[in-house]
């Protein structure tokens, strides 16, 4: 049985009103794959795909063979239908996502990412963490060899996740931001669009990916916000170290910190975000306010709070 912290919880942020001394923040960064890093992301279908001309040939060659009855000739006839369906779904996940010809980093990926690391960088003090894992793997040992050996070995320790239900109005430091079961977020991010540089096929590996020197467009939209809060989500986007993060597929294949390089040059799934612009909404007025000031205030809340004994903020960091 693996090792369990407990998760100090508090009052969850109401989701219905603008409370006084919070804030709407509205955020614009520019999300940039260094010089040195491929970035893959999953691309899933937006609709099943036509089988139509398989499922013709499948029901002829069922139809050579004998059946018993007709629930098992179903059973097969649904088994094959839905190989080719995943054969077909993984085919398509080998393209980079896009909308409307648009490439895109779709903007859950982004959220989880930059969620996780939040997660992963508070770390557990005198088995307290201020932190759940909202989504916790129970396949470590051969999975996530090189997950641990990138975060280190205490994010393997249990973390119950929150849920009002179960908590009352009470979830952990981040599920107040990102939600949590029965809680909606008051976070939420665009999809990045991609703007310069361009997806190339990786003939030898079998995927689209980014170009190193891309660039996105994002949009974050954060609702009743402090700036302890607002500095955690700071956190999770590297605005104070300027590292990249890591997202995507072979993220930890291909990475210096862990030894490996494709090709001996190349990392996969490096992101860095720079902060262009804060718009500020309150109950008063719409205002900008100034990027690298905002950050290191922030910075300072976070530094001069309770949680900053819990912060690891070199954990995860790239140089």
């Amino acid at each position: 049985m693996s090792m369990q912290v407990q998760i100090d919880r508090i009052e969850y942020t109401p989701r219905d009103r603008l409370l006084p001394n919070r804030n709407i923040y509205i955020l614009t960064l520019e999300c940039i794959a260094p010089d040195d890093s491929y970035l893959i992301t999953a691309s899933m279908p937006s609709e099943l795909p036509n089988i139509s001309d398989e499922i013709k040939s499948i029901v002829k060659e069922l139809d050579k063979k004998s059946w018993n009855n007709s629930d098992e000739f179903y059973y097969q006839l649904l088994r094959e239908i839905g190989r080719i369906e995943n054969i077909k779904k993984n085919k398509e996940r080998n393209f980079f996502p896009r909308i409307n010809d648009q490439y895109i980093i779709p903007g859950s990926t982004l959220k989880g990412a930059v969620r996780s690391r939040i997660e992963y960088k508070l770390s557990p003090k005198n088995n307290k963490s201020l932190s759940c894992y909202i989504v916790e793997d129970n396949f470590y040992p051969q999975y996530a060899v090189n997950h641990i050996k990138f975060w280190g070995n205490d994010v393997v320790i249990s973390r119950p996740k929150c849920n009002i239900t179960d908590y009352s109005n009470k979830v952990c430091w981040v599920c107040n931001i990102f939600g949590s079961p029965s809680l909606s977020s008051l976070v939420s991010f665009s999809d990045a669009y991609l703007v310069d540089g361009g997806i190339v096929k990786l003939n030898d590996l079998g995927y689209e990916a980014a170009k190193p020197g891309s660039k996105f467009n994002l949009k974050i939209t954060c609702f009743n916000f402090d700036k302890i809060m607002l500095g955690l989500l700071f956190l999770g986007l590297e605005l104070y170290s300027k590292s990249p993060i890591i997202i995507g597929i072979l993220k930890y294949k291909y990475n210096k910190k862990l030894g490996s390089l494709y090709k001996g040059k190349y990392s996969f799934g490096l992101l860095r975000f720079e902060l262009k612009e804060v718009e500020v909404i309150d109950h008063r007025c719409r205002r900008n306010e100034n990027v690298n000031e905002i950050v290191n205030e922030c910075k300072r809340e976070l530094e001069n709070s309770n949680l900053n004994q819990y912060i690891d903020w070199n954990r995860g960091v790239i140089s």
